[in-house]
């Protein structure tokens, strides 16, 4: 069994138990965000960064057999041909 993890807007492919891993370890998480500040008047451009805890990372696990793993590794990367 394989375990699918979708971090942000990317998914990746990892044994079901390392993807348990990665779960719990980001249970524990905080979110960090910058944000930029355009220039107002005389005032420059300039940066804020913001930590807090997080209720929802924005993750996800979904566990795919290993049947539907192959078919998906041999097809390789998608392409639009």
């Amino acid at each position: 069994m394989k375990a699918k993890i979708r971090l942000g807007h990317r998914d990746y492919i990892l044994p079901a138990e390392d993807g348990l891993k990665v779960m719990e370890i980001l249970e524990g998480a905080m979110r960090f965000e910058e944000k930029y500040h355009r220039s107002e008047g005389d005032q420059e451009p300039y940066y804020t960064y913001h930590v807090w805890e997080s209720d929802k990372i924005g993750e996800s696990l979904e566990l795919i057999s290993e049947n539907t793993y192959r078919v998906a590794k041999l097809a390789g990367k998608y392409t639009e041909e």
